[in-house]
C-alpha cells in the first residue's frame, strides 16, 4: 500500500555462515518508483556511522486485482 513501509535486509552469503550486513526501508508512493536509501548497519542501536553506505532500489506499487469470476 502507498505510504506503508517496506523493510529490506541485506545478508552476506559468500561464507558458510550468513551474517546480517544491514537493512533499509522505503515508504513507497505512487509518484516515485526509485529510491536512494541509507543502509542501517545496526538495527539494535542508534550509532553515529562515520562511513555510511547507500543503496538504490526500485519499488512498484500496483492495485490488487480482484477475481470477479466467482
Amino acid at each position: 500500500m502507498e505510504g506503508k513501509p517496506i523493510f529490506f535486509e541485506i545478508w552476506e552469503s559468500r561464507t558458510g555462515y550468513d551474517g546480517l550486513i544491514g537493512g533499509f526501508f522505503v515508504q513507497p508512493t505512487l509518484s516515485a518508483n526509485e529510491y536512494n536509501v541509507r543502509i542501517i548497519k545496526d538495527w539494535q542501536e542508534r550509532i553515529t556511522d562515520t562511513s555510511p553506505s547507500f543503496a538504490k532500489g526500485k519499488v512498484r506499487i500496483q492495485d490488487k486485482v480482484r477475481d470477479t469470476s466467482k
